[in-house]
């Protein structure tokens, strides 16, 4: 990549009426700015969206189109902690690469799939039209396709998955940092019931949470 400059020609402090052509090569450089700025919004393990990235996204729904944010979930694996104490972290990290393979899987294209922290991920569910079964039976595959057998490094691991699905009304008017607290709320909810299931939690227009649902694998 060039980048031309014209510079005005001066001699003696005083305008010679020409200009130089000054060109450098900024390919390293703009290579290093998109490097810089991928790893801004990008998990640098699994590639997808960061806590920042997500947020991003979904302050994009909310302002532009909130009538087309369907739902936010928040899901965290059940005994993780496990993986990495007996197996390893490599084999943990492997995990970690696996799941959101899975999940994107049971989700759109045009859905957002990010990694909060450690083995912390939200999905952001859009598109009008979605009512809460349609949710309630995505959630449902996710469980179920984060509950079956991952051959990792030659074993065989085998973990569940707590859910929070949050669904926010379109004339609800609270930030997004409100929202994912709400979805990881209802996410610990789902563990305290059980774990293995989701909770779903409603958000209305009052800005309080409805009643919540509890559904297991």
């Amino acid at each position: 990549m060039l980048r031309e400059l014209l510079v005005p020609s001066h001699i003696q402090g005083r305008s010679a009426g020409g200009y130089y052509l000054l060109v450098q090569d900024v390919t390293e450089r703009q290579a290093l700015v998109d490097r810089l700025r991928d790893l801004a919004f990008h998990d640098a393990l699994t590639g997808l969206h960061n806590r920042r990235a997500f947020l991003s996204k979904l302050d994009t729904a909310l302002r532009d189109c909130r009538d087309c944010l369907a739902a936010v979930m928040f899901i965290d694996l059940d005994g993780f902690k496990a993986v990495n104490d007996t197996y390893g972290h490599l084999s943990g990290d492997s995990v970690l690469v696996e799941v959101p393979a899975r999940i994107r899987h049971c989700v759109r294209d045009s859905d957002v799939v990010a990694r909060l922290a450690g083995d912390e991920l939200t999905v952001l569910l859009t598109g009008s039209g979605a009512d809460k079964h349609a949710i309630a039976g995505i959630a449902q595959v996710i469980l179920e396709t984060l509950g079956q057998p991952m051959r990792i490094d030659g074993r065989v691991i085998q973990l569940s998955a707590s859910i929070g699905v949050l669904v926010p009304e379109p004339s609800a008017t609270l930030s997004s940092e409100v929202l994912l607290r709400a979805a990881d709320d209802a996410m610990y909810r789902a563990k305290q019931a059980g774990k293995g299931r989701f909770v779903m939690q409603e958000i209305s227009a009052l800005n309080a949470p409805s009643a919540a649902a509890s559904f297991g694998r």
